[in-house]
């Protein structure tokens, strides 16, 4: 048999191969879909809100006059699909930002029996590194009553005002301490519930909008001072993510006097697909802002679309967002302009998905992707006719699932 004939029998055999096996992802996936987020009718759509009601309180046994210590401990149950992850960032007086992630059930992770990570991740202007290491359940540690979380020689502890953080990968390490000032915070009793049967939900802690950090960091064997300001908050949810939304835009700013937090999410089709804007700003003890109150308004807009700038993702982008919020004679607005794309990656390629199970993620619409942009926060205050305007960058966040 010559050269010729041997290729075109083997394509003969093998693209067939290919096109069956694209089309049988991309129908799994669509059926995957229709399961878990079907067109329904008007009136069958679920809402979503802040789960701010008296039952609400009652149900999940919060206080509604202020943070316990168990709301930053544990609360996923062992056999959860869905995850849990406690955040620290660090603003070191040096311009890095230094970000440690505890998770647990991290959907990055393909093995089951690994159910806890870390990741640290550095970022020094439009540079981004990052490293990850995994872990067994027999590794790991975790405590219901408090965030105690162990994780082989990794930990971090803290009772809602001081925290110790030590963390370690294959290049980097980072130890310190973290002191809140500004008082503990959540939107109302800490879940956001997409429909209203108490299941499923995303619940989301801030026990540190902003403190004080000090501690050290090692890179590749070289000690560096580490001293700033940080956050910590803690999310999880009983259900995957992209079983609830389609994407998560995030944006943050914090100091030693004020903490801002603004984020949007659009949940799917079955609770309505409307835009769902979260927003607080708050000051030492003080709640400036807090769209969870049940007389405020808070909107978010999209002002201006463009072409995103990676050439591998085909879609438009949002390059300048803003929030309003009222209260009485107190108004907010926040504007962020996207300036420079600093990140823009497949999560599922990143994680090392086959070829086939990521087009099953695209017929499923719930392919992750994940775009950070250098950006310039634009923050007016109006409080009772007493006008003050800051302007700072920030990093600008979208992960999406479509």
């Amino acid at each position: 048999m010559t050269y010729k004939k041997k290729v075109a029998l083997t394509a003969g055999i093998v693209l067939p191969f290919i096109f069956a096996s694209l089309l049988w992802g991309i129908l799994t996936g669509l059926e995957y879909y229709r399961s878990t987020d079907p067109t329904v009718a008007p009136s069958d759509i679920e809402s979503v809100r802040i789960a701010n009601l008296e039952k609400d309180y009652q149900h999940f046994q919060i206080n509604p006059d202020g943070m316990e210590l168990f709301e930053d401990g544990f609360r996923s149950l062992e056999n959860s699909i869905g995850f849990e992850q406690w955040r620290f960032e660090v603003k070191t007086d040096m311009g890095e930002t230094v970000t440690v992630l505890f998770s647990f059930n991290d959907p990055l992770l393909n093995d089951k029996k690994k159910k806890g990570s870390l990741t640290i991740s550095r970022r020094q202007g439009s540079k981004i590194q990052s490293e990850s290491v995994w872990f067994e359940t027999a590794d790991c540690r975790f405590n219901p009553n408090q965030c105690d979380i162990q994780m082989g020689e990794n930990s971090c502890q803290g009772d809602l005002n001081q925290y110790r953080v030590k963390a370690k990968t294959r290049s980097f390490s980072v130890e310190f301490k973290l002191t809140g000032k500004i008082a503990p915070f959540r939107f109302g009793s800490g879940y956001i519930l997409f429909g209203e049967d108490y299941n499923r939900y995303i619940g989301m802690v801030m026990p540190v909008p902003a403190g004080i950090a000090e501690g050290k960091t090692i890179i590749n064997q070289k000690e560096i001072e580490l001293i700033g300001v940080g956050t910590h908050d803690h999310l999880w949810s009983p259900t995957p993510l992209n079983a609830l939304v389609t994407s998560v835009w995030s944006s943050r700013f914090y100091s030693k006097e004020k903490a801002l937090f603004a984020t949007t999410l659009t949940p799917r089709n079955r609770y309505g697909a409307t835009p769902f804007p979260l927003f607080a700003l708050l000051e030492s003890d003080n709640i400036l802002a807090d769209s969870s109150r049940q007389k405020s308004n808070t909107s978010f807009a999209c002002l201006s679309q463009a072409t995103h700038p990676d050439k591998n993702y085909k879609k438009e982008i949002v390059a300048e967002i803003q929030y309003e919020y009222k209260e009485e004679n107190n108004k907010i607005k926040l504007q962020i302009e996207n300036r420079k794309l600093l990140e823009s990656l497949s999560l599922a390629k990143k994680r090392g998905d086959s070829w086939l199970k990521q087009q099953r993620l695209r017929g499923a619409k719930i392919f992750p992707w994940q775009t950070r942009f250098n950006a310039t926060l634009t923050l007016t205050t109006d409080r009772n006719g007493e006008k003050t305007v800051l302007q700072q960058p920030t990093v600008q966040q979208k992960l999406e699932f479509n």
